[in-house]
């Protein structure tokens, strides 16, 4: 299977010139550039449409979620229902077409491999990963 790495917990520095800073919430920096806002519509619907492409368009199997606790909780872990709501709309569209979706998502918790939670099929295991690259 190839799966691309879907980076949208944060954006290069220098895009909210591009993309405009409305995609952004201020003063929510990562320490790789600003943290899209995902109570926006327009930010799902363009992360969403990205995913789309990858699988669809390009053929990809499926999508390896970079970091997805810092999509779905702010900076202070408090919940982003918002990203939450996002990301459960990733993998509606990835279980929809029959494509693999994958949580980079180190907490272990708040169902995301679960169909009533997140619904992913597979969770980054940091343990194995760390091991296999060592």
């Amino acid at each position: 299977a190839i799966l691309v790495d879907f980076v949208w917990n944060h954006v290069m520095w220098g895009v909210d010139a591009i993309l405009g800073p409305h995609y952004f919430l201020e003063d929510q920096q990562t320490m790789w550039g600003p943290r899209p806002d995902f109570a926006k519509a327009e930010v799902c619907t363009y992360g969403l449409a990205a995913v789309e492409l990858f699988l669809l368009g390009f053929g990809f199997d499926g999508v390896r979620v970079d970091s997805t606790k810092s999509i779905r909780k702010f900076p202070d872990s408090c919940h982003d229902a918002g990203g939450a709501k996002f990301l459960n709309n990733l993998t509606g569209l990835c279980r929809r077409y029959g494509k693999l979706s994958v949580a980079e998502d180190l907490e272990d918790g708040d169902g995301l491999l679960q169909l009533g939670g997140l619904g992913f099929h597979l969770q980054w295991d940091m343990a194995f990963f760390c091991w296999a690259y060592a």
